[in-house]
């Protein structure tokens, strides 16, 4: 399902959780990998990898997927490499033209240029202006960003743009912190915690940055 994630087996029976940014259907799965220095598998990716080399993979796993027996309108917030399982989703939306339901796009990064696909998520809203829209937020903007957007936390700026989310679904996907500060602060501000789904993309041991990580909702 689109948002769910893989393991990736590595030789000493450790995993490696990515979310597959990829569509159900494509005949090939697309991974976003951010460069972890010293990063044990993500440097293994970036500099030793080779094409037809074998990777043992477990999936499709996790719960992160959307829920469509529900008609509320959905608010979807991605904290940097977290845009990988909703842009799996919406591109899932997107090629099965189903934008029947509201959803406004929240995508938190450090800098202008970690806004990545930045470029896609605005054609997504210029082609479903009625019932897409795209927010993204700087929580330290370089000073050649000239940014004129919105700056600061991401889960912030959903809570003043939401103040009553009383009748809306969350999706959320990204570094703990994020997702912790959602589960706090949303029910207050009258979300059901039956209606937020989240990934939060846990620290491994052996590593510095929590995107060399293991997926868990």
């Amino acid at each position: 399902l689109a948002g769910q994630y893989i393991d990736i087996m590595m030789r000493d029976d450790k995993r490696r959780g990515f979310s597959i940014a990829s569509p159900p259907g494509e005949d090939h799965l697309t991974l976003q990998v951010r460069h972890v220095p010293k990063g044990r598998f993500t440097s293994h990716i970036f500099h030793s990898m080779k094409v037809r080399d074998i990777l043992r993979l477990e999936g499709p796993l996790g719960t992160f997927f959307l829920r469509t027996e529900s008609q509320l309108p959905i608010l979807m917030i991605a904290g940097g490499t977290g845009f990988a399982p909703i842009n799996s989703i919406l591109q899932d939306i997107v090629s099965s033209k189903s934008f029947d339901r509201s959803i406004h796009f929240y995508w938190g990064v450090r800098a202008q240029r970690d806004l990545y696909h930045h470029q896609r998520a605005l054609k997504w809203a210029e082609l479903f202006p009625s019932t897409f829209a795209y927010t993204p937020v700087l929580s330290e903007p370089e000073n050649t960003d000239e940014w004129a957007g919105d700056k600061g936390w991401v889960h912030e700026v959903v809570l003043r743009d939401y103040p009553n989310l009383s009748n809306y679904q969350v999706y959320a996907s990204g570094p703990p912190p994020m997702i912790d500060a959602i589960r706090g602060t949303f029910p207050q501000a009258g979300l059901n915690l039956d209606d937020l789904f989240y990934d939060s993309f846990e620290f491994s041991s052996d590593t510095l940055y929590p995107n060399d990580q293991g997926n868990s909702q």
